[in-house]
């Protein structure tokens, strides 16, 4: 794959992130792709811990609309956020 014709994707039905030739219409390529889902999650709490991050807040499209990402490897921490999340609380 030449690189500049390459996009990170996310598939609207299946929500699997791949990385894909785009054509000029802006369509992902059935026969020229690869789901790296995995890849991409991991890649991104390795980038936190190298970084000394533990949250991470994201504007998608340039939006003013905030979204934040949470990183803890402590499980008393993870119950809380899961149960906020949940809405358990």
């Amino acid at each position: 794959m030449a690189y500049e014709q390459v996009r990170l994707v996310c598939a609207a039905v299946s929500g699997d992130i791949y990385l894909a030739r785009v054509n000029t219409g802006g369509i992902m390529s059935t026969s020229s792709r690869r789901v790296i889902t995995t890849e991409v999650v991991r890649a991104m709490i390795e980038w936190m811990l190298a970084n000394g991050k533990r949250q991470v807040t994201l504007y998608p499209g340039g939006t003013e609309e905030e979204h934040t990402l949470y990183y803890t490897d402590d499980p008393e921490k993870k119950k809380k956020i899961e149960a906020i999340l949940n809405d358990e609380l």
